[in-house]
């Protein structure tokens, strides 16, 4: 029987996935938005395949940068941005939405916001994940 671990989480993109295990097997059912659908496997199931594979690295890289963009979030949940990261400053790009797909294949990092954080202003230090290339 599959046990469930959890379903929906709080989190944009991404609210409705779901993890589970079945003995030994790993279950992931990802968004079915593209955007939200690839945000989930970074954030999440990357791990999971780099955990199977014995590699050391297991998560993304992880960097402080400058912000060269200003966003205001609507909302209350912590919220993963595409972005495009370069020499330690990322610009937030525009066409956030979970349904979005071009906007992955220009970026190569997120910017995570926490579910406090209502803007990022120019300049600012946010923490940024970045994507395998």
């Amino acid at each position: 029987m599959l046990k469930n671990f959890f379903y929906k989480v709080k989190q944009k993109p991404g609210k409705p996935l779901f993890y589970g295990k079945k003995g030994a097997t790993q279950v992931f059912a990802l968004p079915g938005n593209p955007a939200a659908a690839l945000t989930c496997f970074y954030v999440y199931v990357h791990i999971a395949l780099q955990q199977m594979m014995n590699r050391e690295d297991l998560e993304l890289k992880r960097v402080s940068a400058k912000s060269a963009t200003h966003f205001l979030k609507k909302g209350d949940r912590p919220q993963f941005l595409k972005a495009i990261y370069n020499n330690g400053e990322v610009e937030i790009l525009e066409g956030q939405s979970s349904a979005m797909q071009q906007t992955y294949a220009l970026a190569n990092a997120l910017v995570f916001m926490d579910e406090n954080a209502q803007e990022i202003t120019i300049g600012k230090t946010v923490e940024t994940i970045i994507l395998p290339e």
